[in-house]
């Protein structure tokens, strides 16, 4: 499921087609929709907050800035809007990013062994 949400935010067609595959190979087509749900509505949703000029709240800023680096995001208008990372946020943000993972890892399986036990 990372490798679905890294290929959809990464725009990279190629990977994002094996990576569809591989998804509703592993959990089914119902957790492929809804993946796809779920990140079509965070896409709708930064479209919004973008074109509306929202800011980033203070404990995303951490979360996301190499993201928003490596996307080159800050490129929007909207961008200004939210202020750079500080750093303590700079350095508080790679452990973040792990733990983060790890628990969407374990959502994740829980989610898988909920759904494939009759």
């Amino acid at each position: 499921m990372t490798a679905f949400a890294e290929a959809l935010a990464r725009r990279q067609p190629d990977v994002l087609a094996e990576t569809r595959t591989a998804l509703a190979n592993a959990a089914g087509p119902g957790l492929l929709v809804e993946a796809a749900a779920v990140a079509a509505n965070f896409q709708r949703m930064v479209r919004i907050a973008d074109s509306t000029g929202i800011p980033i709240d203070a404990r995303s800023v951490a979360y996301g800035a190499d993201v928003r680096e490596e996307l080159n995001l800050n490129r929007f208008g909207s961008a200004e809007n939210t202020p750079p990372p500080s750093l303590w946020q700079r350095l508080f943000s790679p452990i973040l990013r792990t733990v983060m993972r790890r628990k969407i890892r374990q959502m994740g399986r829980a989610h898988l062994q909920q759904n494939s036990t009759p």
